[in-house]
């Protein structure tokens, strides 16, 4: 096993505008169409489409949207049998509006997501243990998050958070993350939220406005010494900025095997720090496209991030001790990028060759400029 996501299967019901509707305000659609979504399917979807061996755990209803949610991942390749069907609830959904732009804005009903519980989650706990990633989002309910998390940790998977959509969260669960992966918006909403626990005023200074990448870079820092696990915040056109913290948590010490530990932990963000008792602060630029639909982005950042995150753990047997975060980091936003370019969610997903073709293609193209 590789990767293991927990987290929700969504229908989408996706409305292309020219302008987003303000309040108030009915607009005409120019086009509707449906597809499967869901953070946690769409994740899933971008790991197994670039080539890594995935299970999905979750909920769908017993309905025609469940089926076909499931049909999708498993034309992924994505093993769906540890996805329970819950007759007493309706498949989760969101309602995508879309400008011409590629802007969006989503209303999400949770319905069967919401039926993943902590105890789904121990009963699965022989499948987390087997894998090299443990990915999961807050479209399902935060025990389950939390519960989740405490196996990977306990089996000493890496574990991967994106804190969406922004729900307030306890410090503690936070620290369970080796890689936090939120957006502009969640960023902010996660260090204000740290500041008023008493995490220090600092947490939040520049928080309101991280569209400046300096701004979240000095954000990202706060965060990763506050969690104490690497952070990368997503910035959308303006590329994504990574920190990773300077300092281990005093308690922590290392296993047979090489691995830091704390409260019988594992901490992968060892070996991601290329400098022990330093910080390391990255930032890397947007790639450019043509943008039709953002919707599946940021998930597919987060899918590319795991699959590297996977085939870095496959290589070494422990620890991430070959692991180029940077070069991940390129990787994940050009995953990103190719999602933008077109309509849907998991349609959007770009393959292995696609990334790597892009990526050639951009680099050829610079070096001309040049």
């Amino acid at each position: 096993m590789s990767i293991v996501v927990v987290g929700s299967l969504n229908m989408d019901y996706v409305m292309q505008v020219d302008e987003l509707p303000r309040p108030g305000e009915t607009v005409f659609s120019t086009r509707y169409t449906t597809a499967p979504g869901g953070k946690g399917a769409n994740q899933a979807a971008a790991a197994a489409r670039l080539g890594a061996e995935v299970k999905m755990l979750g909920c769908t209803g017993d309905d025609a949207a469940g089926r076909a949610l499931l049909g999708s991942l498993q034309a992924f390749g994505v093993d769906v049998s540890a996805v329970r069907v819950e007759a007493s609830e309706p498949t989760g959904s969101a309602f995508i509006t879309v400008s011409s732009s590629g802007a969006n804005t989503i209303v999400v009903h949770r319905g069967a997501n919401f039926a993943l519980t902590p105890e789904r989650c121990r009963e699965c706990e022989g499948l987390i243990a087997q894998a090299n990633v443990l990915v999961t989002q807050l479209e399902i309910p935060l025990d389950a998050v939390v519960a989740a998390l405490e196996i990977g940790r306990r089996h000493h998977v890496i574990t991967v958070l994106n804190p969406a959509p922004s729900v307030p969260i306890p410090g503690n669960v936070l620290e369970l993350a080796d890689y936090l992966v939120p957006n502009e918006t969640e960023a902010a909403s996660l260090a204000c939220h740290m500041a008023k626990r008493g995490a220090g005023s600092e947490a939040a200074v520049g928080a309101s406005d991280l569209s400046d990448p300096r701004q979240a870079a000095a954000v990202a820092a706060r965060l990763a010494e506050a969690t104490c696990g690497t952070v990368v915040i997503t910035l959308g056109k303006n590329g994504c900025v990574c920190s990773t913290p300077a300092r281990m948590p005093s308690s922590a010490n290392v296993n047979a095997s090489g691995r830091a530990e704390k409260r019988g932990v594992v901490g992968a963000r060892v070996a991601n720090d290329e400098s022990p008792g330093r910080q390391r602060n990255l930032a890397i630029p947007a790639f450019k496209v043509r943008a039709v639909d953002t919707t599946a982005a940021g998930d597919a950042f987060v899918g590319a991030l795991a699959y590297r995150l996977d085939r870095a753990r496959a290589a070494s047997g422990t620890g991430l001790h070959r692991f180029d975060l940077e070069e991940a980091l390129r990787f994940a936003s050009a995953a990103g990028a190719l999602a933008t370019t077109k309509v849907g969610a998991q349609p959007s997903l770009p393959t292995f060759h696609e990334v790597a073709e892009f990526m050639r293609a951009c680099t050829n193209e610079s070096e001309q400029r040049g």
